[in-house]
């Protein structure tokens, strides 16, 4: 069985990659792994491969950026299953399960239609976590803007958490 990354975003969008081996995506790589030229991935980003029973790994290789699988960004060695999305740089690819028979096949890009971004998260409290499946990734929005999001929401946590703090402490002084 032969599974496949079809690209769903980024500069390479509507080609496929059949998994037939170690599949490693960084700038410093030749042909598909340089997922057309991704400006945001590293010289050598993540790898792709089976492990001992069969299952499809990625590893982020030490990337800037960070592998993101279902939106959350991975520290080592994670298994996927067919529908999982992961973001490598400015490009989302989904693994698919083994109905590619070829060995790599490049389609022609298709045209996608314009989706407006998501608002933004409230500043007051972070969004709840979406399985996939019902749709989670937040819209059109790319992957620098959802680190932005997520960085703006740890930042306004952290205010608040020393604005509380600051309350305490003068309440145990002056009580």
């Amino acid at each position: 069985m032969t599974d496949v990354l079809r690209i769903v975003s980024g500069a390479a969008a509507g080609s496929e990659v059949a998994l037939d081996g170690e599949f490693v995506v960084g700038r410093g790589e030749k042909g598909r792994g340089n997922l057309s030229n991704d400006t945001e991935i590293s010289r050598r980003h993540a790898r792709f491969h089976r492990d001992g029973e069969g299952h499809v790994v990625v590893e982020d290789m030490g990337s800037t950026n960070g592998t993101f699988v279902n939106g959350r960004r991975i520290s080592g060695p994670t298994v996927l299953a067919p529908g999982d999305e992961i973001e490598l740089g400015a490009t989302l690819v989904r693994l698919g399960g083994g109905e590619q028979k070829t060995r790599l096949r490049a389609t022609a890009p298709r045209a996608r239609p314009a989706v407006a971004p998501a608002p933004p998260a409230a500043p007051s409290a972070p969004p709840a976590a979406k399985p996939a499946a019902a749709g989670g990734r937040s819209g059109g929005a790319t992957p620098a803007t959802r680190r932005s999001e997520r960085s703006s929401l740890w930042i306004d946590a952290f205010a608040l958490l020393a604005a509380v703090t600051v309350v305490i402490v003068i309440a145990i002084v002056h009580g």
